[in-house]
């Protein structure tokens, strides 16, 4: 507008009106054009103002057809790869995981574009960016940072190992990611589920995920939950214990020798004190079925007997973590869809999990997450400094 007038309204100043000649610029079709219909505007400012305002009207129905997504992705040239194992592995599988995906990135041949690589095993490693969130840590976690040449081959690479982990690693999920301006990366869905009973809530989030693996074009899904790990139970039968002249001490000592080994002395070479650990095993300490050969040792009568006398072990599955929001239970359900913004997969996952969601017992509510709650609280942010704007 301000050009528009600039054209307009020309300083003529000192010269003789009727001997100036106007020049034919580039503008010249346009500043005719628009004084034309901005005079027919003004003749008929009721008409105007009404076709205006139905221009504006429709313009703002029309938003709801358009795809929007909250923040883009960055255009660094570093990669972020999460590595995840299920839950209970130990940490040397994780490490093992980790060198195979390292030496599929050093190889030139396979990977040109990757200048680096670091590795952080059990961890997240240094919060370098200011989106970056990190990881629990978990001895089945991994996080690894790639350094590429530029941002177009950081995509290739990313491309790169997720078809190469797919292909050759069976017991992680591994997660290629370029970084994202915003807190939540883009395109991803979520949901959160609460209730009182953790193991009807975990059911209850599985089927949900389910739900959201069911939608072709998935890349990944997850709830923060993970999977069901392996415990062994020890159920101490108090009487016979305390015939045997056992108490839990003994047992504690027992256990903590057998399976983490306990120091029974030391030996000096030079200035250098080595001390002798005594423990079971690899064998037995590492067959669940050994816990009950374990030796107790009673420092009341200086007898010995085996646990499984004075006790039973059961093997069972625990959920692995229970986590909370706002003091209450909940699980987060995620997922990533290949082409789909977030509000597309979020509309093909409420299709196939309506079944579960119009059926949540009492006390259960589901509340909405990912890239969609980051949005509604950014745009009602926006709406309420509109009138400051006006």
């Amino acid at each position: 507008m301000p050009v528009l007038n600039s054209w307009f309204h020309k300083d003529h100043a000192g010269k003789n009106p009727q001997k100036q000649k106007p020049k034919k610029s580039k503008s010249f079709f346009l500043n005719g054009a628009y004084a034309k219909l901005l005079s027919k505007m003004l003749n008929a400012p009721y008409i105007s103002l009404g076709l205006m305002s139905i221009l504006v009207i429709g313009c703002i129905f029309s938003l709801g057809n358009l795809k929007s997504q909250n923040l883009p992705l960055s255009t660094r040239s570093e990669i972020l790869v999460d590595i995840n194992l299920p839950a209970g592995y130990h940490i040397d599988s994780t490490n093992e995981v980790v060198k195979k995906l390292e030496n599929f990135l050093l190889n030139k041949k396979e990977n040109p574009g990757v200048i680096s690589t670091s590795a952080y095993t059990g961890n997240s490693g240094p919060r370098f960016f200011l989106t970056l969130d990190s990881i629990k840590p978990a001895a089945s976690k991994a996080f690894m940072l790639v350094n590429t040449k530029n941002s177009e081959a950081a995509n290739e690479v990313r491309i790169s190992i997720q078809k190469w982990a797919s292909a050759n690693i069976v017991t992680a999920d591994i997660r290629a990611r370029i970084i994202s301006r915003g807190a939540i990366p883009p395109r991803l869905t979520g949901l959160r589920i609460y209730g009182p009973d953790a193991q009807k809530l975990y059911t209850l989030a599985k089927e949900l995920q389910h739900a959201l693996d069911d939608i072709p074009g998935m890349r990944y899904t997850t709830n923060d939950w993970e999977n069901p790990i392996r415990r062994l139970h020890l159920d101490i039968d108090r009487g016979s214990a305390a015939r045997a002249g056992v108490d839990y001490e003994d047992i504690s000592n027992a256990l903590q020798s057998f399976f983490s080994g306990s120091r029974v002395t030391e030996i000096r070479d030079g200035d250098k004190i080595i001390p002798i650990i005594t423990r079971g095993n690899d064998s037995l300490r590492l067959h669940p079925d050994s816990l009950e050969q374990v030796l107790v040792y009673s420092s009341t009568n200086g007898q010995s007997i085996s646990l499984s006398q004075i006790a039973t072990v059961d093997d069972v599955a625990e959920l692995c973590c229970l986590n909370r929001r706002n003091l209450e239970r909940v699980v987060t359900i995620e997922g990533l869809h290949d082409s789909f913004i977030a509000s597309e997969t979020q509309a093909a996952w409420n299709e196939r999990a309506k079944p579960i969601l119009d059926n949540l017992p009492p006390g259960y509510r589901v509340e909405q997450g990912g890239e969609i709650e980051q949005m509604s609280e950014t745009y009602g942010a926006l709406v309420e400094a509109y009138p400051i704007f006006i």
